[in-house]
């Protein structure tokens, strides 16, 4: 069973908004599937939710268990998350955002592959949350699969460790937060790593493994 092939990514991020949407280009491959890492930043701690993921208005699927959230600068509510969604429309389309309420900042970045089980894309979810330079989660995954992390920081700027292949990072600049994404070659259990340019920041990251898409054996017809 092969390891499903990145196509492309996309991201944007936006300020005191309810919502967020960008262009997102799917490729024609084959076994499609569209993975998606939204995340906030709202003053008013417990009170934001993210409400739905769509590409080109089909729902994206919450990776179950992904959703990691945590209240940073004593009062100011974050979350990350990653979600799913297979055989998605190829061709220039829309990825749209949509938040319980208007937040503070509004980050999105997703990754197109090929090869994607079309049945159970996604493995078991992995999150966690902290104060340090650098965001770790630990993802189980195998040599068909390609794990992927989703992280947002309390940071100017940053990046993932040499392990990891970075897809997307957006936001960031003087006093702000940055959001970015990941993936890293399949293996049992894969440590995905980001490190900010900051000491002791706050952090959220999410992971799971995106799955690989089963192939028909090829027989040839002999004559008798």
């Amino acid at each position: 069973m092969p390891a499903p092939v990145f196509d492309v990514a996309a991201s944007s991020a936006i300020a005191a908004a309810s919502s967020l949407i960008y262009p997102h280009t799917v490729g024609s491959g084959g076994s499609r599937g569209l993975r998606c890492g939204p995340a906030y930043l709202d003053a008013v701690a417990g009170a934001a939710a993210i409400s739905s993921v769509t590409y080109n208005g089909v729902a994206m699927t919450l990776v179950a268990g992904s959703l990691q959230t945590a209240v940073v600068v004593a009062t100011y509510d974050v979350g990350i998350a990653n979600y799913i969604l297979v055989n998605p429309d190829s061709g220039a389309n829309n990825v749209v955002i949509t938040m319980s309420e208007s937040c503070d900042g509004l980050f999105g970045g997703s990754d197109a592959w090929t090869v994607v089980d079309q049945g159970t894309p996604a493995g078991t979810a992995a999150i966690a949350t902290g104060t340090s330079t650098t965001p770790t989660v630990n993802v189980a995954s195998a040599t068909e699969e390609v794990p992927l992390a989703a992280v947002w920081a309390l940071d100017d700027t940053g990046a993932f460790a040499s392990g990891d292949t970075e897809r997307w990072e957006v936001g960031g600049g003087a006093g702000l937060s940055v959001s970015a994404g990941s993936s890293q070659i399949g293996a049992a259990s894969v440590t995905m790593d980001w490190s900010g340019s900051t000491s002791g920041v706050e952090w959220v990251i999410s992971g799971f493994s995106l799955k690989g898409a089963a192939t028909r054996p090829a027989f040839r017809l002999r004559k008798l």
